[in-house]
């Protein structure tokens, strides 16, 4: 029994994981129209989606820096170049 309970929580675990990938695919795609049309609360949680540890600016370098994106996001480029090939 505990097998079959096991096995329908991992099945509904996927399920749950491939509902949350598309639902950032379909943002992601959506993001930069998203960021242009959005007001200033939107634009900050955009923000935070995609980069969680927050965004700063070297001011000597004149570069914007961030210790972390987001993981989804941060796989796009790489998949964008795979599909590119």
């Amino acid at each position: 029994m505990s097998l079959k309970i096991d096995s329908l929580n991992n099945v509904l675990n996927a399920e749950r994981d491939l509902k949350a990938i598309d639902k950032a695919l379909m943002m992601s795609s959506k993001l930069l129209e998203t960021w242009t049309s959005g007001d200033l609360p939107q634009k900050n949680k955009i923000q935070s989606l995609v980069f969680p540890s927050g965004i700063g600016y070297d001011k000597l370098k004149g570069k914007v820096q961030t210790k972390r994106v987001n993981s989804i996001f941060s796989a796009i480029p790489l998949l964008s170049r795979d599909l590119a090939k």
